[in-house]
């Protein structure tokens, strides 16, 4: 994923998130990982920490991930959420990952725009109309 980091990498459990020079918040899913509820509240102290108190985009790489939960889809949809995020990207390269994002935004009807995509340069220009970046 490209998006160099500004600042510090932010290491969780299942993933790992930075901030990039443009001031997305770039997110990718580690090999093989099982998203549960605690996982999902990591992202968002994550999400949280890099974004220094404004509303940015997230790009996500999720093609890697094996699962997540009903409860993780239901926390990152939140409402509370919404302050964080003017658009998310979220990239699929895999069946899997396309069934998770899928389900994520027809179920959990994420609050702010949300799409999937499978090419990274056309999730980086869909988050740049919206012409919010820093």
């Amino acid at each position: 994923m490209s998006g160099a980091p500004v600042g510090p990498v932010h290491e969780q459990r299942v993933s790992s998130y930075w901030l990039d020079e443009e001031g997305i918040i770039r997110g990718v899913a580690k090999a093989g990982a099982d998203y549960g509820l605690e996982d999902a509240k990591d992202g968002i102290r994550a999400h949280r920490a890099l974004s220094g108190g404004k509303q940015r985009a997230l790009i996500v790489d999720i093609s890697a991930l094996r699962s997540m939960s009903r409860e993780a889809r239901a926390y990152y949809g939140a409402p509370e959420h919404a302050d964080l995020f003017f658009a998310v990207a979220i990239l699929v390269k895999s069946p899997l990952g396309r069934a998770v994002g899928n389900f994520f935004i027809g179920l959990n009807k994420p609050p702010m725009p949300t799409r999937l995509f499978t090419v990274e340069a056309e999730a980086e220009a869909w988050v740049r109309s919206f012409g919010k970046l820093p």
